[in-house]
C-alpha cells in the first residue's frame, strides 16, 4: 500500500506541474480512496470498543473535523467537515460548531468520544451530547495506547483532507485562469474578463419588460442577480 500511494502522490504532482489537472484530479480521487481505505484497516482496537473518535486539523483559514465511528473495535464509518475559520478561532469552538450536524439523534452519540485534548471540549459539547443520547457520556484525552494512536491517526486524516482540498482548489483555480485567457484571446481583449455580466430582456407583446443580469466572476457565478421590471 505504501508503494502505491507513492506512486499516486508523484503522478498527482507531475500531472498538476504539467497542467494535466484531469490526470492529476483522478490521481487525488486515488489518493483519497487509498487513505480512506487505509484509515480504516489501521484503526483497529482490541477491547471491542464502542466509541467515536473527533479532531481538528488546520491549516491557514481552512480546517477539517474528522469523525472516526468505531464499533466493537472497528472503524465502520468516516465523516469529515471542511470548513472556512477564523484565525483566533480554536479547535472547541470548530468542533461546536459542527456538532450538531454529526450528532443527529440518540443512536449516533456513543457512550465515549475521543479527543486530541482536553481543551478541545466545552461544557456545551457535553451537556449537548449526553441531552441527545439520554445517558452518560465521557469524553476522553488518551495520552497513550492504541486509543491515542486512533486519534493521531484521525488528526493526520484531516491534515490530509485539507491537503488535497487546497490541490483541488488550486487546480480548479488554473483550469477557470485558463478559459478566461482563452476566452479574453478570442474577444481580443487586452486582459483576461474577471467580471463577465450577461443579460436578459423579455417582454410580453412589447409590455410588460423584463431585465435579468447574472454576474460571473473569476469564472465563478455569483449567487446575487439582479432584477428589474418595468
Amino acid at each position: 500500500m505504501r508503494q502505491l500511494r507513492g506512486l499516486l502522490q508523484r503522478q498527482m504532482h507531475e500531472a498538476s506541474e504539467q497542467k494535466h489537472y484531469e490526470a492529476a484530479a483522478k490521481a487525488r480521487d486515488g489518493l483519497d480512496a487509498l487513505e480512506r481505505a487505509a484509515s480504516v484497516q489501521n484503526v483497529v482496537l482490541d477491547d471491542h470498543s464502542n466509541l467515536d473518535v473527533l479532531t481538528v486539523a488546520s491549516d491557514g483559514g481552512r480546517a477539517a473535523v474528522v469523525r472516526f465511528r468505531v464499533r466493537f473495535g472497528r472503524v465502520i464509518g468516516r465523516s469529515v467537515h471542511l470548513i472556512d475559520r477564523s484565525m483566533d478561532e480554536s479547535d472547541a469552538e470548530i468542533l461546536e460548531s459542527v456538532l450538531t450536524d454529526m450528532y443527529l439523534d440518540a443512536a449516533s452519540v456513543p457512550p465515549v468520544v475521543l479527543v486530541a485534548e482536553d481543551a478541545s471540549v466545552t461544557p456545551l459539547m457535553l451537556e449537548y451530547l449526553v441531552e441527545l443520547r439520554g445517558r452518560p457520556v465521557e469524553i476522553a484525552a488518551p495520552q497513550r495506547g492504541k486509543r491515542r494512536r486512533a486519534v493521531e491517526l484521525a488528526r493526520t486524516d484531516a491534515l490530509s483532507v485539507i491537503h488535497r482540498d487546497s490541490l483541488r482548489r488550486q487546480s480548479d483555480h488554473n483550469v477557470r485562469a485558463r478559459a478566461l485567457q482563452e476566452l479574453g484571446s478570442a474577444l481580443a481583449l487586452v486582459q483576461p474578463p474577471f467580471r463577465i455580466e450577461c443579460f436578459d430582456m423579455s417582454h410580453l407583446q412589447g409590455t410588460n419588460y423584463v431585465g435579468s443580469m447574472v454576474v460571473f466572476e473569476d469564472g465563478l457565478a455569483r449567487r446575487a442577480t439582479t432584477d428589474t421590471s418595468t
